[in-house]
């Protein structure tokens, strides 16, 4: 998603006081996504292959002489390469239902006009945030539930997303970060004290003695 989408997006919720933030975050958006294309097969371990059984004792006979079972995947599963593009286009095709239309300049955002207004949602994967008054957040919470069942929403003024805490109150858009750099810098030999900025005067040290990088398509200087 285009940073400049999301700040357009959020500029247009603090000046229009009708307008508030909704975000959806759908559960198991990809077990949610029928498979399509070229079948996909599984190969089970003992483990997985164990409670197939239990819960379906038929498929016994489909049990090899290895003692291996594979399946056909009907869902999108985590790990597929085309699980991702098969949820969006899930996606994309429930919310032109809804009447909203994709955006040329950046495809996870979505609009809809109605009347005077203009509803806007920016898409990141299963999190959706959405710019719009309180009956259109209202009608799409019923949509969202009757076609993915588990979903969880939250209206204010106020929300995380994708790492950035948002906050919208008097014209005014706040972004705060602080908390995901935190979690990124726990797992590092950071100062405990608070700083201003992460870096510090050792970050861009240059090594002079390296090799100068290539342009694309030019072999190097050996």
């Amino acid at each position: 998603m285009n940073v400049h989408a999301i700040m357009t997006c959020l500029a247009i919720a603090a000046c229009n006081r009708l307008y508030t933030l909704g975000k959806i975050d759908v559960k198991g958006v990809f077990i949610q996504t029928e498979m399509s294309g070229t079948p996909v097969y599984v190969k089970c371990t003992v483990k997985v292959r164990e409670v197939i059984l239990d819960m379906y004792p038929h498929l016994q006979e489909f049990v090899g002489s290895d003692k291996i079972l594979y399946c056909q995947l009907k869902k999108a599963l985590y790990g597929c390469v085309q699980a991702s593009k098969l949820w969006y286009e899930k996606l994309h095709k429930f919310l032109q239902a809804q009447g909203y239309v994709r955006c040329d300049i950046d495809l996870c955002v979505f609009k809809k006009a109605v009347g005077s207004k203009a509803y806007l949602l920016l898409v990141y994967v299963d999190d959706i945030l959405i710019v719009a008054d309180a009956e259109e957040l209202a009608r799409l919470e019923k949509e969202f539930v009757c076609m993915f069942k588990w979903i969880i929403m939250s209206v204010g003024s106020s929300h995380s997303y994708i790492g950035m805490q948002i906050s919208v109150r008097d014209n005014t858009v706040t972004l705060d970060m602080r908390y995901y750099l935190k979690k990124i810098l726990e797992c590092c030999d950071a100062p405990k004290a608070a700083a201003v900025t992460p870096g510090g005067k050792v970050t861009f040290l240059v090594d002079g003695a390296s090799r100068l990088l290539t342009e694309v398509g030019k072999k190097p200087d050996c």
